[in-house]
């Protein structure tokens, strides 16, 4: 078994979108397009498991230079190899070489980042601008912390 983390490249999107649409129609994930990805493709890495594409997550950074942890998956068929706590290291490594000094996320699945130091935390720690975001969301009548949202906030600080 050989995993790797590497930075996206062109002929990933594909597969990075249709495993985010798999997960989004399970309403696990916020759905993106081809040219979203695209346009974020400097932001993405990619997992390998022995050659095959395993997983991606990537992050945005905003105005307030704090970074945002999204679009992180990896495909059932590679759960329990550590890919997906492999993916979140080398995304918040590659976060910190950039001066950026929290990072945040929403996620379903906060066990794994707290294992990597994130604390939970209300969603009006998060910035507002992040909750444009919740417009794409399948639960769309929810407000982040409303008892329909079931994102779960979580922060890092460097």
């Amino acid at each position: 078994m050989k995993i790797i983390i590497r930075q996206a490249v062109v002929s990933d999107i594909v597969k990075i979108h249709d495993l985010i649409k798999l997960y989004a129609k399970e309403e696990l994930l916020l759905p993106k397009s081809r040219a979203e990805l695209t346009v974020m493709l400097p932001n993405f890495l990619a997992a390998d498991y022995d050659g095959q594409f395993a997983g991606s997550v990537a992050f945005k950074i905003g105005e307030d230079e704090k970074a945002e942890i999204v679009s992180w998956v990896v495909d059932k068929k590679y759960f329990n190899h550590g890919i997906g706590s492999m993916l979140i290291s080398a995304v918040m490594e590659r976060i910190e070489d950039l001066g950026i000094k929290i990072v945040y996320t929403l996620t379903l699945r906060p066990n794994t980042f707290e294992k990597h130091g994130f604390k939970k935390v209300g969603m009006e720690m998060l910035p507002k601008k992040m909750w444009t975001d919740c417009i794409r969301c399948p639960r769309n009548i929810a407000v982040p912390g409303s008892v329909d949202c079931k994102e779960i906030a979580l922060i890092k600080n460097f």
